[in-house]
């Protein structure tokens, strides 16, 4: 197999350099001081990889060449689990997306009030990973913007009505998860939450709230939601069949 390959122009310590593959594309590898070659997918369906400083780009090629079912399997996993950016789509409960093409070399965006325009390379289609991850990256922005400007009062509320006490909160955007609660009292919050209903956003915060008196999913625990949300269980099969990746 031939890939053509390219070094890091800046030679700094952490060294980069990519591979050119004729199936997954421009594989960026690392050179750290681990001693394994690793291939990896990130969230985006990016391929990238690590390798030792001294250890020649031919064994990432290796390694690409006899992991390419294993590298297909991780990508069809994550392209199942993207969001699929349309012009004109709902961003959170206050802005909107718009997609469009232009004379430029490069992705941008422009906030204009409560819409995102989102300008791609002529010909780039929103679908491919680099104009995902770009448009991903905006819109995650927008969402955490939404989230620390609602979620707060609204946590506070809900805690001070039914009397909860927390320490603090976080936010971010893990894959799995709407929202958690640790030990210390540090609620955290996905900014997803921001494409769901408000009911359903209820719901999720009274969760995390009721996990600063019962750590647990007992039946004590459901009780304390049931008291504070009568329909938690419909809410809770909404939940379910939305995702928190955005």
């Amino acid at each position: 197999m031939l890939l053509r390959r390219t070094k890091d122009p800046t030679g700094s310590s952490a060294s980069r350099s990519s591979v050119i593959d004729p199936e997954f594309g421009v594989v960026e590898c690392r050179r750290t001081d681990s001693r394994y070659v690793r291939v990896r997918v990130d969230e985006h369906g990016k391929v990238y990889a690590t390798l030792p400083r001294r250890a020649p780009l031919r064994y990432v090629e290796q390694l690409l060449d006899s992991s390419r079912t294993d590298i297909r399997k991780m990508l069809t996993h994550y392209q199942s689990q993207q969001v699929s950016y349309t012009s004109g789509m709902n961003i959170g409960h206050s802005h909107r997306l718009f997609i469009e093409q232009g004379s430029i070399d490069a992705p941008k965006r422009k906030l204009s009030g409560q819409q995102l325009t989102i300008t791609l390379p002529l010909g780039v289609s929103p679908e491919t990973t680099e104009a995902r991850a770009y448009i991903s990256k905006e819109v995650k922005k927008l969402l955490r913007r939404e989230a620390s400007a609602y979620l707060p009062r609204r946590l506070d509320y809900l805690a001070e009505t039914y009397g909860f006490e927390y320490n603090k909160i976080r936010f971010g955007n893990p894959k799995g998860r709407w929202g958690s609660c640790s030990s210390s009292g540090t609620i955290s919050l996905n900014v997803a939450l921001m494409n769901t209903p408000h009911d359903v956003i209820d719901y999720v915060l009274i969760h995390e709230l009721s996990h600063t008196k019962q750590m647990n999913h007992s039946p004590a625990f459901w009780a304390l939601v049931e008291s504070c949300v009568p329909n938690y269980k419909a809410l809770k099969k909404t939940l379910k069949s939305m995702s928190p990746i955005c």
